[in-house]
């Protein structure tokens, strides 16, 4: 699954965006505020993050109103998404879906959404989760006649336009499922019908399975505290069991063992990330790609799906570097990358795929809808 869209519906001091692309490779998002891009990425993370979302608490501090129109307007958690992202679903996905339900052939792009109260809703986009009552009404007619068996009045009088859901998609269900015990090899009305009336609990299916497939939104910046650099959180997610030899192979494999080595200490020991081509940029450098390198390697061997990195740079005064500027775009080649930068950092604006000024993308409020 590729991210091929976003946009970030924040309160308070997290910016409220437009719609703004994803580039395969790597996106630039910048502002004079480093803050800004910062806070912006931290609530794109919430998307599919590797920590619990009710644990970390990333919306803390949102303002419980914002202005609309003139006038002081209430937030209610359950309602209001934060951040919102469109994906487009590869072959291997589609397949995967069309198994439990042939409409789901269709699928191309799938939204996904983080409310304010950690809650996350997903849609596949112009395909309807469920169906409705009008699409079944006259099937339903059809098999009360072939086989004399009555439709339930508290089936009949369900409006057209009613979708089936809930109880109605379980009584639908068990009365045709009463006339297909009456079917014959070659009558297959009372199938189709039941593939229209289960499509809501089809799709719930669906869901789960694309979760499975969802990458990883990993936020990395230079605040970690010094022991946590090397390793990122990213490898508190992987698996003890991945050791330096998998570890290496996976650099080596990118591109990235140019710039970056493993240390393993003994059979059991602790794995560390070295930048044995990177000695010469700053620490903060140093740490943030140590970051980016681990949550690369160790979330694809874990999740079997290239993560998705939000890299915080804009508070890093010091210059990247070409070891530093290279490091990112091999990483770019393996793994879409979204960096946050200040407005002097226009090495990386040049040689991303897409940059946006946040200031240029975002709105106001209370002009949104």
């Amino acid at each position: 699954m590729d991210l091929i869209k976003a946009r970030v519906r924040g309160l308070g001091t997290t910016p409220y965006t437009d719609w703004f692309d994803i580039a395969p490779g790597t996106t630039c998002l910048a502002d004079e505020n480093p803050e800004r891009t910062h806070l912006l990425l931290r609530a794109l993370a919430t998307i599919n993050p590797l920590y619990d979302c009710v644990i970390e608490n990333p919306f803390k501090g949102f303002p419980d109103t914002e202005q609309r129109g003139g006038y002081s307007k209430k937030v209610h958690p359950e309602k209001r998404t934060i951040a919102i992202s469109v994906f487009s679903a590869d072959s291997t996905l589609v397949e995967a879906l069309a198994e439990i339900n042939e409409l789901l052939y269709e699928t191309d792009r799938i939204e996904v959404g983080r409310r304010l109260d950690y809650s996350r809703w997903l849609n596949f986009v112009e395909l309807a989760s469920s169906s409705r009552f009008s699409e079944v009404v006259d099937e339903l007619k059809l098999l009360s006649e072939r086989y004399e068996h009555t439709v339930p009045e508290t089936i009949a009088a369900t409006p057209p336009t009613h979708r089936i859901s809930g109880a109605l998609m379980e009584q639908l269900g068990e009365w045709v499922q009463s006339c297909a015990r009456n079917a014959t090899e070659h009558d297959t009305l009372a199938a189709q019908v039941l593939n229209t009336i289960y499509r809501a609990r089809d799709f719930q299916l669906a869901r789960l399975v694309v979760a499975k497939h969802l990458p990883r939104f990993i936020h990395i910046d230079k605040h970690l505290p010094p022991d946590q650099r090397a390793q990122s959180v990213a490898a508190e997610h992987a698996s003890s069991q991945i050791g330096g030899h998998r570890l290496s192979q996976y650099l080596v494999e990118t591109g990235l063992d140019e710039f970056l080595g493993v240390d393993q200490r003994g059979d059991d020991g602790e794995v560390r990330i070295l930048h044995h081509a990177l000695s010469d940029a700053h620490p903060h450098w140093q740490g943030v790609l140590k970051q980016a390198g681990c949550a690369a390697a160790t979330t694809t061997m874990v999740d079997k799906v290239q993560p998705i990195l939000l890299v915080s740079l804009g508070s890093i005064d010091a210059t990247p570097g070409a070891a530093v500027l290279d490091f990112f775009r091999v990483l770019g080649k393996h793994c879409q990358c979204i960096y946050g930068c200040n407005l002097r950092q226009t090495a990386f604006m040049t040689q991303a795929g897409a940059t946006y000024d946040i200031s240029d993308i975002s709105e106001n409020p209370a002009d949104a809808d």
